[in-house]
């Protein structure tokens, strides 16, 4: 019985790292080998004068799991806007709501009015996806990670850091990732240009707060995609002040309290190089 178990064991184990080869070779895609039922709800945030259809258009393309997915259309604009209409092939994937540019709390608004008892939330707010996003995603996502991203340099991928502005904590400037030999690391900050998680998760972030102030907050685990995976124009968190508020210095760096080599590596090329920038952060 006990060589009947290992037996199975090892035929559902080297059945599995076949899958893998023959779809890292090019051999078979993930449609093939994998289907899933879970529900993606996509938040896409545009202003009125916005190119929204395309952007929507970009988002389910590079998709594979099109059919899990749809799509909110949040635009920010005043009273007298006029609603758009939805094109036709587009009817039953994409809704719009409308928000006005003064309202702070408009993204926790927005997402409660349109929140479906969908698995998960992913938002986009001046950025585009690359191919396969949504797979990407789901490949490391787990209970309590919250995947973020920074649009990415000239396709490289960066991530976003904070630092202590004489008392102020504030985003810094972005830093490049030197190598992808893993695939996701911990992050400093939550970016607001992409967001991907389960509903929970997303749905206790207060967005009319500073995404730094969040990110310190939150007991989950900011982890940030080490390829690119989104590209756009960054949006900068708010800066947010809190003398009793505590933070560890690396923070400054973008590296989490006690980095592993690994870590240190991927965002600045060596462990030298990072110690070299922790020493001068403080």
């Amino acid at each position: 019985m006990q060589k009947l178990a290992c037996f199975i064991f090892f035929v559902a184990l080297l059945s599995k790292l076949l899958q893998k080869f023959f779809f890292h070779s090019g051999f078979i895609n993930y449609e093939e080998t994998n289907v899933i039922h879970e529900k993606i709800l996509v938040i896409s945030v545009h202003h009125y004068k916005d190119d929204w259809e395309n952007k929507v258009r970009q988002i389910l393309n590079t998709a594979v799991y099109k059919e899990n997915i749809t799509v909110c259309v949040v635009i920010l604009c005043d009273k007298k806007s006029k609603p758009f209409s939805i094109p036709i092939d587009l009817q039953h994937k994409v809704f719009i709501t409308y928000t006005s540019n003064k309202t702070k709390d408009f993204m926790s608004k927005s997402i409660e009015k349109v929140y479906n008892n969908e698995d998960y939330i992913c938002i986009f707010r001046k950025s585009t996806p690359y191919t396969d996003w949504d797979v990407n995603c789901l490949e490391f996502i787990k209970e309590k990670i919250i995947l973020t991203a920074s649009p990415s340099l000239n396709e490289t991928p960066t991530f976003p850091v904070i630092k202590n502005n004489r008392g102020i904590l504030e985003n810094g400037n972005l830093k490049k990732f030197r190598s992808m030999k893993t695939n996701i690391t911990l992050s400093s900050c939550i970016c607001c240009n992409f967001i991907f998680s389960s509903s929970k998760n997303v749905l206790d972030i207060d967005f009319s707060s500073s995404m730094i102030n969040e990110s310190i907050r939150s007991s989950k685990k900011v982890m940030t995609l080490c390829f690119p995976i989104i590209k756009g124009k960054y949006i900068p968190s708010e800066k947010f002040y809190d003398t009793k508020k505590e933070y560890h210095k690396n923070m400054s760096v973008g590296l989490s309290k006690y980095p592993p080599d690994n870590e240190c590596i991927i965002k600045y090329g060596s462990v030298e190089s990072a110690n070299l920038q922790i020493e001068f952060s403080k």
